[in-house]
């Protein structure tokens, strides 16, 4: 996929860049711009893509949606967008369209509340818990729950330590992961051949952290800037045996400090979803305690036919 020719007027988030939106979708990934014609700037623009039975989704699997907008475009402007985004929809045979909205922690958000959802037909068919942790200099620990608090010091007592890892063995670091999610009944949510994929565009915007005792991994994850403001959790795994330490704890104290040194103003903890794609109440529990605060990601949907 080639690099868009026009400038955008707002800096994307990082993955909405079309030329580093990952390679692994099935089916061909559509741009459609809301241009300034005396600027000749990108306004708006939203990324779609025709999935299953005729159902457009914005953006599918990937956790900050499809559609962004600069501040101060008006509503009308949006609403013309997205008019102009249903006709040609429509005009391609679609039955549905699906629009994924990201966290309001996202800059590029609360434009996007401008659109007249309601008035344009759309209905709220989801709204999932999103969860995030202010980045200031007020202390991680000082965050926490007496729970957490405890056991990240009982990790500390014991002699863990946190690392940033260079110059990685992606399938290695992949398998390990993929065993400890087994362990537990779970499988990673990408291919390894898919992470490489994702890592081979800009990989200075992902940091490896690990969390080690006695010269072994015990927890790892990786943490991605999403955006100048917003750091993004994926892919953490633990050591099941190691459960009475809740490493965790600990791994998110590494990736916090590294977004605030970063400059970030948020760490994005994600949905805390099960393998069912249903809220899991113990993992959002979890990320509360850890000083998490919730907004929402809503899903608008609309029939065509």
């Amino acid at each position: 996929m080639e690099k868009e020719r026009l400038p955008a007027s707002f800096e994307p988030i990082f993955y909405q860049e079309s030329y580093k939106i990952p390679q692994q979708f099935k089916h061909k990934l559509f741009t459609i711009s809301l241009l300034h014609r005396i600027t000749n700037r990108i306004h708006a623009r939203i990324k779609i893509q025709e999935m299953e039975d005729g159902i457009w989704i914005s953006l599918p699997g990937l956790p900050f949606g499809g559609l962004e907008s600069q501040s101060v475009v008006p509503s009308e402007a949006l609403n013309f967008l997205m008019v102009s985004v249903e006709k040609w929809i429509k005009g391609q045979g679609g039955k549905a369209i699906v629009i994924r909205m990201p966290s309001k922690i996202y800059p590029t958000a609360p434009s996007l509340r401008r659109v007249d959802w309601p008035i344009l037909g759309y209905e709220a068919s989801a709204r999932l818990v999103n969860i995030h942790i202010p980045l200031s200099n007020f202390p991680f620990e000082a965050r926490l729950h007496k729970s957490e608090r405890r056991r990240l010091r009982k990790c500390l007592a014991s002699g863990f330590t946190a690392n940033i890892l260079q110059d990685v063995d992606i399938e290695s670091w992949y398998n390990w992961l993929a065993k400890q999610w087994e362990i537990k009944g779970y499988a990673p949510s990408v291919s390894c051949q898919k992470l490489c994929s994702i890592l081979s565009e800009d990989p200075d915007r992902y940091y490896f952290h690990e969390i080690v005792h006695n010269k072994q991994r015990i927890a790892t994850g990786l943490l991605v800037k999403a955006h100048a403001q917003v750091f993004y959790t994926f892919l953490m795994a633990d050591r099941a045996d190691y459960r009475s330490y809740s490493p965790m704890v600990m791994l998110y104290a590494s990736m916090f400090e590294t977004a605030r040194l970063a400059g970030a103003a948020f760490l994005d903890l994600g949905t805390s979803l099960d393998q069912t794609g249903q809220f899991k109440e113990s993992l959002g529990h979890f990320k509360m305690n850890l000083g998490g605060q919730v907004t929402h990601k809503i899903e608008w949907r609309k029939m065509l036919l």
